[in-house]
């Protein structure tokens, strides 16, 4: 245990951390997440009496699902195949604090695609900003572009480009 703190710590200490850290959102909480994830899933594993564990693995999922979904959804995958494959680890409360926690970090994101009136919600007015952000298919443009032809076409789509097709 005392190697996760002292990773910690030496994380947060570096100087690129502390200068760059708070400009690559969501990737530098999205790290703390893990490395406190990580330590409360050990401790509650070891300790089948520690509430606390739990609670901290819980809260450290959730907030990982906060910022990126999908990686607290990799982030809880090795945990629960070691609560599912360890003998000694089995344990539902475990694997119940990794479901929960991806279940509150996540709630957000679901509620957000699936209410376009949430007061949060302003994906939809920012993709006309940007040109459209959506399902867009482009496998004719990704077998041109890896035949080595020029993808003029893609070009000539987007708003405001001056190319020809």
């Amino acid at each position: 245990m005392p190697v996760l703190a002292l990773t910690g710590t030496l994380f947060v200490a570096l100087w690129v951390t502390q200068l760059h850290g708070p400009q690559a959102i969501p990737n530098h909480w999205t790290a703390l997440s893990a490395l406190s994830a990580v330590g409360c899933f050990v401790r509650a594993a070891g300790n089948r009496s520690n509430r606390r564990a739990l609670i901290g693995l819980c809260l450290a999922l959730a907030a990982a699902a906060l910022f990126r979904p999908t990686d607290a959804l990799w982030l809880s995958q090795p945990m629960a195949a070691a609560v599912l494959c360890a003998r000694r680890w089995r344990r539902p409360a475990l694997l119940t604090a990794l479901v929960a926690g991806l279940a509150r970090g996540g709630a957000q994101w679901v509620v957000e695609a699936y209410c376009p009136t949430a007061a949060w919600s302003h994906g939809r007015s920012a993709s006309g900003i940007e040109g459209g952000i959506g399902w867009q298919v482009a496998t004719g443009d990704q077998l041109r572009t890896v035949a080595g032809r020029p993808n003029f076409a893609a070009r000539a789509r987007c708003p405001g480009n001056t190319a020809r097709a």
